[in-house]
This record gives C-alpha cells, structure tokens and sequence, in this order.
C-alpha cells in the first residue's frame, strides 16, 4: 500500500514513536512517503526512513504563489476546499479563535501537500496529532481524493482543541493511544465509532525478563523529561524527601532540563537534599538507555498543568518496564491503562508528593514483590504495547478494516 505519513515535526528525537511506525511498515513492505510541518530542530541521526518534505519552509506569500499554479488546475475541488475552510472558520472562532485564523494558510500548504500526494500515488493519509498536522492533512485529502486517519496524542487534543468533532466526522479513524482519550473526545462530540485505540508501539520487546542486579540498600530512583510544570518535578523531589525518611541511603537522578530548572534546584536547596538528587541535565539517548537500565526504580511524577496540558502515556515509561525497571507514575490520562496499580507498577495521585512517596516505597521496601510485578509489566507490554501489535492494529485500519 502507498501510505502517507504527517506529523508536526519528524524524524525529531522526539518523535520516535512516530518514525518508529513509518519504519516498521516499510519494513512490511508498504511504501510511506513522510511530510512534515516543521524541518524537525533535532532530527534523529540513527534512523532513516527515506527522506521526508518540509511543509512550512517558506512564508505566507510564498506558499500563496507555490500554491496558485496548482489551485488553478483544479477549480471545483478549490471551490469546494473554499466553502469548507469558511465554514471551519465560522465554527472555530467559537473554539480558539487564534488558530481558527490559521486555518487559510494552513489550506495553502494543504494545496501543495495534495499535489505531493498526487505525485506519490498515495492512498491513504495518516496523520499524527490533531492541530495543525491535521487541519493541513484533512484538507489535502479531500483535494487529493484519498482517506485520512488522525492519531491524537495529548497536548493537541487536551490543550490546543479545535474542530474535533468535524475531523473525527471527515477521517477514516480518529485514532487514539488510550481509551481515556477516547472517552474524553466523545465528551466533545467525536463519534465513539471512529475511535479505535492504536498505542505508540515499543520494538523488540524481550521475550524474558532482562537479569537484574541485587536490589540495594541505597537504591537509585530515576526520572526523566523536560523541566515544565506538567512534568511534576517539584512534586517527584518532595515526594523523594519523604523516600529519604525511610531509607537515608537512597539517591535520585533526574535527566532533563528546562525552564523550571531554577525553581527545582531551589526547592531541592529548601529541602537539605543536595546531597542526595543530582540533576543530570540533557543526555545522549545512547546514554539514557544504559542509564536506565541501572537504576533500581523509574518514576515520572506527570500532572495536569494550568493550561490543561498533561502526558498521554509516556514512552519512556515504557521503555523502563521492558527494560525491567519497575515504575512509578500518577493516575493521569492514559497511564493507568499501562501501569495497571499493584500489577504492572504502582500509582499515585498527581499534586500529592507524600502519596507518591508512599508508592516508591511500596515497591523499594519490599523487594520480594518486584519480581512479579515486572514480570507483568513485559506480559503487558508485549500484548498491548507492541509496535508488532499496534503495525497490525494500523494495517488494518489504513485497509478500511476495525483496527
């Protein structure tokens, strides 16, 4: 099948969830053409999915004139994009009039992409997040003639809302990575039918545990992401204070920057902890792996923050269950669909630092428990978080089948 792939900026390091699905099925033999709104700020240098084109490399005036020769050449299809984006506007000034107003650029760069798309023969348009890739997207497939499915994630569809009933009415699919997703955009009118749940995949998931080492008296808590507020650093060192008032030997790391960094080091200077949190700043994710793969517990302390941005399910996550790293989180969004409390990892409330405090030492004071819960936390993971398992879920989708 010749597939198209948008995403708001790919192959970034990022976005790995992404380039990871547009690899894997080229490797099962379909051809993907890969667009990108932004040229990606940090691209991945250890993947190659064959080239990709640059959607927003140029200005308003010269996507106008990029777009002109084009529009000419198909007047109905324009005429009809025309009275569709006027209505789009109408609706979307109610919603968020800001990025309603972007919606007539955003059909300019749709009338190249349906010409990139003409030229590739594609027949199926996948779209990952539902802003501004898919405003672009849902319009360049019905100039081009051809299906499209959107995949929302989190803050596209949490923080930057918009239209999301009339592309979940236009699209093939309006995929989403947890049933709380899917829960919360039928609230907003998106029809239940065209939601399936298709998870960011892992790879090479193991078969078996990976060996671990001894668990230690002076264990070793990790985090990692970037320094903003729904990311709930603050919250992970306080809740860390109360770790210390049980086991005094106990260190966490933190990979990560941002702007909060100040903020966090003041509150960890507050605390006397100086000693005992070391903020690591960025790392090569080559490094990160290995990192991870040594630590005695991995919590990501994800919150709602005042915009109403939050985590979906994060990857790395994840990828510190199949390491067989045990996790902690917060009962947020999607995450209890993945740490399933008391089998696959353990939960606490966001905003509450002693209650996760209490949940890293439900798991670091008894050690005689971690084994099982890893061990359900790999079985989870192969079947339901795959990227084997999720490439199915797509081919079938992209084939008109249920996902």
């Amino acid at each position: 099948m010749r597939i198209g792939y948008l995403a708001a900026e790919v192959p970034a390091l990022t976005m790995t969830f992404v380039y990871r699905e547009i690899v894997g099925l080229q490797e099962r033999g379909h051809h993907v053409s890969t667009f990108t709104v932004h040229d990606p700020k940090l691209p991945a240098t250890d993947v190659d999915i064959g080239g990709y084109e640059v959607l927003y490399d140029r200005g308003a005036m010269g996507q106008f004139f990029a777009a002109l020769p084009i529009a000419l050449g198909m007047p109905l299809k324009i005429a009809g994009l025309k009275m569709q984006v006027i209505g789009d506007i109408l609706k979307g000034l109610k919603e968020n009039r800001a990025r309603a107003m972007g919606l007539p650029l955003q059909a300019l760069v749709a009338v190249r992409l349906a010409a990139m798309l003409k030229r590739d023969q594609i027949e199926h348009l996948h779209i990952h997040f539902a802003h501004a890739p898919a405003q672009i997207g849902m319009y360049a497939a019905k100039l081009a003639g051809i299906p499209f499915t959107v995949m929302g994630h989190a803050n596209d569809i949490f923080e930057h809302p918009l239209l999301l009933k009339e592309k979940g009415e236009r699209s093939a699919g309006f995929v989403m990575i947890s049933k709380y997703n899917a829960d919360r955009m039928a609230k907003a009118g998106v029809p239940p039918s065209k939601m399936p749940i298709v998870r960011c995949g892992l790879p090479d998931i193991s078969e078996a545990l990976p060996d671990r080492k001894e668990y230690r008296d002076a264990p070793v808590i990790g985090s990692l992401g970037r320094f903003v507020p729904k990311k709930g650093m603050i919250d992970l060192v306080e809740g860390f204070a109360h770790v210390l008032e049980a086991m005094p030997n106990a260190r966490l790391e933190i990979v990560g920057d941002g702007p909060l960094r100040p903020e966090i080091e003041a509150r960890i200077a507050e605390l006397n902890l100086g000693d005992h949190v070391i903020l690591k700043g960025a790392v090569a994710n080559s490094e990160v792996i290995e990192w991870v793969k040594g630590l005695d517990l991995f919590t990501l302390a994800c919150r709602e923050d005042e915009t109403g941005d939050m985590d979906g399910i994060p990857v790395a996550l994840m990828e510190a269950m199949a390491y067989g790293v045990p996790v902690v989180s917060t009962k947020l969004s999607g995450i209890p669909e993945l740490i399933l409390d008391g089998q696959t990892g353990k939960l606490a409330q966001p905003d509450d630092p002693r209650g996760l405090g209490a949940a890293m030492l439900s798991l670091l004071q008894h050690p005689d428990e971690i084994l099982p819960v890893r061990q359900m936390a790999l079985d989870h993971l192969r079947s339901e978080f795959s990227l084997d398992v999720n490439l199915d879920r797509l081919e079938r989708l992209f084939a008109g089948e249920a996902a």
